[in-house]
């Protein structure tokens, strides 16, 4: 996306893809996200996607999982560091996340769920 947000994130084996859609904005997972490094890049491109957010004014966030083969928990800390955020920005900026799951993977459902108990005033789930 480059010039509207930030660059796509590409890992070893996994790609998160930003794209502006008319309701906000969706992060499009694909591959694995297995490697036990995912923090080095993980963290600085959701702080950044967290800030661009904020400056953008974008008030939906889709998280789309469903090309997602695996995520660990290492990558799963990372989103649970965003969701943590997004409470503490005060309400004038705050955003909605909808995370995007793929009924045939099933730990993509239960583990994705489980975020939704972060703060469920800002996250909620769908699964496709």
């Amino acid at each position: 996306m480059g010039n509207y947000l930030l660059d796509d994130l590409v890992m070893d084996k996994a790609r998160i893809e930003l794209r502006k859609t008319p309701e906000g904005l969706n992060l499009l997972f694909s591959g694995t996200i297995d490697s036990q490094n995912s923090d080095i890049l993980l963290s600085p491109f959701f702080d950044g996607v967290h800030k661009k957010i904020i400056e953008k004014g974008i008030k939906h966030v889709d998280l789309d999982f469903t090309k997602l083969e695996f995520l660990n928990s290492r990558g799963i800390k990372n989103i649970v560091r965003w969701i943590l955020f997004i409470p503490q920005v005060p309400e004038e900026n705050s955003y909605r996340i909808k995370m995007i799951a793929c009924k045939h993977r099933e730990w993509q459902a239960t583990s994705l769920k489980m975020l939704t108990i972060i703060a469920p005033a800002f996250v909620t789930i769908q699964v496709r």
